[in-house]
């Protein structure tokens, strides 16, 4: 197995292997899925107009890769007569979809923790998308995730 060391933007050292399917360096990773040094951890939140499909996205870094660990949907219940299709894509790849109807006058949510975080592609964005729930639905996207260098 090839190794090597690279310094991230806090000047620490970070070990790094060769995985030869994506033909990178990536960091080494724990048995929890979880990096060993070097990562550098994200969150980001949108809410969607009134009867709208909701988008949200984390920019492509080039030389790194994305791992989403939580996802989290929430639709308002005014009108959600439609199940809402969640997708989380990499890059244009769909990689997770579930659908979310809000039975309730209050509205519903959707929790996922990866237990292993989803691996986006090298260079590559992530997208959370949900379409429109009914009239007056409001959709709340939130992902978290961490980011780690795969080149130099």
């Amino acid at each position: 197995m090839d190794k090597k060391m690279i310094q991230d933007g806090n000047g620490l050292l970070v070990p790094q292997y060769f995985n030869p399917d994506d033909d990178v360096f990536e960091v080494i990773q724990g048995k929890d899925g979880q990096p060993i040094g070097g990562a550098a951890e994200w969150a980001v939140s949108d809410k969607s107009a009134a009867n709208e499909a909701g988008a949200l996205e984390k920019a492509a870094v080039a030389g790194s890769r994305h791992y989403i660990s939580m996802i989290a949907v929430g639709v308002t219940a005014a009108d959600s007569a439609n199940a809402a299709a969640i997708t989380l894509k990499d890059d244009e790849t769909t990689i997770f979809e579930i659908n979310l109807k809000s039975e309730s006058a209050e509205g519903d949510v959707v929790i996922y923790q990866f237990e292993k975080p989803l691996a986006i592609s090298a260079g590559k964005k992530a997208t959370l998308g949900c379409a429109a729930a009914g009239a007056g639905c409001i959709i709340t996207l939130n992902m978290a995730g961490y980011t780690v260098k795969t080149s130099v």
